[in-house]
């Protein structure tokens, strides 16, 4: 039986070196050793520069690279190292190639030329793309530096030079490109499609001379870069920053709300105007407008609509330091009892990812939930509970309906 016992053993582990075998191979070893090493066996070098408290930088440790696909394509052509850049021993590291976002993969030659640097996290589908193009010298940054430096760069190829920049988060040369572009393009290039890029990237602020350029050349570039798209980025840029006005977050842009608003008029785009007026009445805090909308909204509006009209009328308290109409608390009473009732009228169709949605409106709605609407809850959640999955969420939602209980028990002593 011990036998059989320490075979088995044996076996597990042998399997386990396996499968870690399969993945990227990351010596460990010095950046100098990694050197020697890459022009012995004829490769380059490939660094992961990462830090313990990197989310995406521990994605890529644990679930990307022990992949066997990454280990047949990294090991065959890199001495593949790997530093954590809070440590001590690598403080000159971090300054020699300045790396400043985590994680940052760096190629270098075995003479310890930089080929490329690439920061961001993604799957083999969009990293190993990413890795080819830190191979090629007509798009990698080595050698679209030493394009630049040659003079007599296309404005074309500058943009590229640029992304590449941006990618390597050299903010400085990158911003300093962009500018130099924007100022060699006439006004028949900035609307064509190969340059609707410029538009999307972070340095096309809402107060830039870009942005006003976007948006008075709004029709021109629609039709040339695909309006599908413009549209697409335009509800991404300016619903996300509408949206931190209407949850009631500290806005720390450029822009006001005012001019905010006066920009998105111009776009057209009804989802947009819908959220400004939202966003309107949080800022100003029209607390009965806003109620009556979302009163009105409920009915046709699923689990996650509910919370996000929950995160507006919370927007109101939030975005002016809890002070509040006074009759903002009826309004929220109001609010949670049309969300009980739209909770009964869905009974054993909730889900879990239902509940919780609509559990947090409830907290938006209500800081202290009424006795007869826990009542209620606790009487759906007798009918609901059995007949949920059981997996990791249904701790969670005993939990909820269980608070419910003891309101009810506090209230009754």
């Amino acid at each position: 039986m011990k036998r059989i016992l320490l075979l088995f053993v044996i076996c597990l582990f042998v399997q386990s070196v396996s499968v870690a075998q399969e993945g990227v191979d990351f010596r460990n070893i010095s950046l100098e050793e990694a050197l020697e090493q890459a022009k012995a066996e004829d490769k380059l070098v490939f660094v992961d520069c990462y830090t313990p408290w990197c989310g995406p930088c521990h994605r890529m440790l644990t679930e990307v690279f022990p992949r066997k696909e990454a280990g047949d394509y990294f090991n065959s052509r890199f001495v593949c190292v790997k530093y954590d850049m809070t440590k001590d021993e690598n403080v000159e590291l971090n300054k020699k190639f300045r790396v400043a976002a985590y994680p940052t993969f760096i190629i270098i030659r075995p003479d310890g030329t930089v080929l490329h640097k690439q920061t961001g996290a993604g799957d083999l589908n969009y990293f190993i793309p990413c890795v080819e193009a830190g191979l090629n010298d007509s798009t990698n940054l080595w050698g679209l530096e030493q394009e630049y430096a040659r003079g007599g760069m296309s404005n074309v190829r500058l943009m590229a030079y640029q992304a590449v920049l941006a990618d390597a988060f050299d903010c400085d040369k990158a911003t300093g490109i962009y500018r130099e572009l924007w100022g060699r393009l006439s006004d028949k290039e900035r609307v064509q499609k190969e340059f609707w890029r410029l538009y999307t990237d972070n340095y096309c602020t809402f107060d830039s001379p870009m942005c006003e350029f976007m948006l008075a050349h709004l029709d021109e570039i629609r039709a040339n870069a695909g309006q599908e798209e413009v549209d697409r980025f335009l509800l991404t840029r300016y619903g996300g920053m509408l949206e931190k006005w209407i949850k009631g977050l500290e806005i720390r842009d450029s822009i006001s709300f005012e001019d905010l608003c006066s920009q998105v008029e111009r776009l057209n785009l009804p989802r947009l105007d819908e959220m400004r007026v939202l966003a309107g009445w949080v800022v100003n805090q029209e607390v009965q407008a806003l109620t009556d909308w979302i009163a009105k909204k409920m009915p046709e509006g699923n689990s996650q609509a509910v919370r996000f009209y929950a995160d507006a009328f919370q927007g109101i308290s939030w975005g002016h330091d809890f002070n509040v109409p006074e009759n903002y608390s009826s309004c929220g009473s109001r609010l949670a009892e049309l969300t009980v009732n739209k909770m009964e009228e869905q009974g054993t169709n909730l889900s879990s990812s239902d509940l919780s949605e609509y559990f947090g409106a409830l907290s938006c709605f209500q800081r202290e939930m009424p006795i007869e609407l826990c009542r209620r809850l606790v009487v759906l959640g007798d009918k609901v509970l059995p007949v949920l999955p059981d997996d990791e969420r249904l701790p969670g939602m005993k939990r909820m309906f269980d608070d419910m209980r003891r309101v009810i028990e506090q209230g009754n002593k």
